[in-house]
């Protein structure tokens, strides 16, 4: 397995929720390994933990695999930008009638640096109203709270750990002044409120900056993309470190065809026939407006990808084109294929340096099952200290020769309709058990239940 000094690492370790969607009981999804030898490089290890890199949910369709990716969307939002800005009063189970006044659960286990965090709150997702928050320290297996806030008949009761955080005069007195702007916000997480509305003060040493890092983890490190989504870095954000010639080997390796990626300029008029002419122009100003002197940015379409760069004052506007084979024809992004946009899409998780943590609804969508095993084999390859996790129906990668059993996870519903997770590391099966003939003849449950219509 690999080795991790401090300050590379920011990894999830567990998530639990409850109270959400067809989840009612507290249900946990963890990359803590098993006890699991094979495949030992699928492990990345620091002080006396080990992580697991990749994980693959299966389950039949409306089994609750999306709503597994949805609660970590849902609660990383609700992190960002509060709960106000989220649309809340029909999330939570409605299996139970009375889950409506009971509140649902959302907790993260993370690593930052070298160190274990917990870090969750509880919410009546109906009524907006936050009943408790907390982050913890788990370093050396020992937990210690960072801060506590819990609210009693409507009043915020924060307790925060002055002799963790080591705090100076003028960083107690400061924090003790936001603090007290919370106490009447039942609506309010203190983490979301001290990152976004309040001016950071705690970034220049160890133990207090991590009331930033821990957010910046939910906003930079924790990447969720949805069935339909494009995510905010993908192949084309790449095109100006080598001209695009990365990404262009990248798709030709996945059998596209692609051979060369190409930009031409073009005239704002261009535009108007995707985009209205009042938008373009007053993306134009804004970008002649900015203080640098050189700026790119890319705009996407459902057809086409548009660069936009600024250099020393003067703004041009390149399409984005692709070039096969030995053709002379370009081709733009809409006369691609589904499956060629959606590799373009998701290329970032195979470029990315960064230690981030991918989430993918459905990664074979779109793609022809060859190429989402490659995909997940170049992952596994790959030298890196980021994670991912996919729901999926691509029974090629049921292989233990291929992944670990700690890394295969299932969901499946009750009588009730209530969904529930669990790892095939549960049953134990032996390295030689065929898992996909398993799979699809029940064992592991998760598979789609046909009836005969009359």
């Amino acid at each position: 397995s690999e080795k991790i000094t401090r300050g590379e690492i920011n990894m999830l370790v567990n998530f639990r929720f409850n109270n959400f969607l067809s989840y009612h009981e507290l249900s946990e999804f963890s990359m803590v390994t098993g006890n699991v030898k094979k495949h030992a490089h699928h492990r990345i290890t620091f002080r006396d933990t080990a992580v697991l890199k990749f994980a693959a949910l299966y389950g039949a369709n409306a089994s609750g695999k999306s709503n597994l990716v949805k609660a970590i969307e849902f609660s990383k939002e609700i992190i960002l930008h509060g709960i106000n800005k989220s649309i809340t009063s029909d999330k939570y189970c409605k299996i139970h009638t009375d889950n409506k006044e009971n509140v649902s659960n959302f907790e993260y286990e993370v690593v930052v640096d070298d160190c274990v965090y917990a870090y969750g709150f509880s919410v009546n997702l109906f009524e907006k109203v936050v009943y408790k928050e907390w982050l913890y320290s788990l370093a050396n297996n020992k937990e210690e709270y960072i801060f506590l806030k819990e609210l009693k008949d409507g009043v915020n009761e924060i307790d925060v750990n002055e002799k963790y955080l080591h705090l100076e005069a003028t960083d107690q007195m400061r924090l003790k002044i936001y603090v007290s702007d919370l106490v009447k916000k039942p609506d309010s997480l203190m983490l979301t409120s001290l990152n976004k509305e309040k001016e950071k003060f705690y970034t220049e040493r160890d133990e207090v900056s991590i009331l930033n890092l821990i957010f910046n983890w939910f906003n930079e490190k924790l990447v969720v993309i949805l069935p339909e989504e494009t995510p905010k870095e993908d192949g084309i954000s790449y095109l100006n470190k080598d001209k695009g010639m990365a990404l262009a080997n990248f798709l030709d390796a996945f059998g596209t065809g692609i051979k060369e990626i190409c930009t031409m300029e073009v005239h704002e008029k261009d535009l108007y026939t995707e985009i209205p002419s009042t938008l373009v122009k007053g993306l134009l100003e804004d970008i002649r407006k900015r203080e640098s002197e050189n700026i790119t940015g890319l705009l996407r379409t459902p057809n086409n990808i548009y660069q936009f760069i600024k250099q020393h004052g003067d703004v041009r506007i390149e399409i984005v084109k692709f070039k096969h084979n030995d053709d002379t024809v370009l081709y733009s992004l809409g006369e691609e294929s589904d499956g060629t946009v959606r590799l373009v899409e998701l290329y970032d998780i195979l470029a990315s340096d960064n230690e981030k943590v991918f989430v993918v609804d459905e990664l074979d969508r779109s793609l022809h099952p060859n190429l989402t095993f490659k995909f997940v084999e170049y992952f596994l390859e790959k030298k890196n200290k980021g994670q991912l996790i996919v729901t999926t129906h691509e029974d090629r990668l049921l292989d233990l020769a291929m992944l670990r059993r700690d890394e295969i996870w299932f969901v499946d519903k009750n009588k009730e309709g209530e969904s529930y997770i669990y790892s095939l590391e549960k049953y134990k099966e032996r390295f030689d058990k065929d898992i996909l003939k398993a799979y699809l003849d029940g064992r592991y449950g998760s598979v789609p239940k046909f009836k005969l219509l009359s």
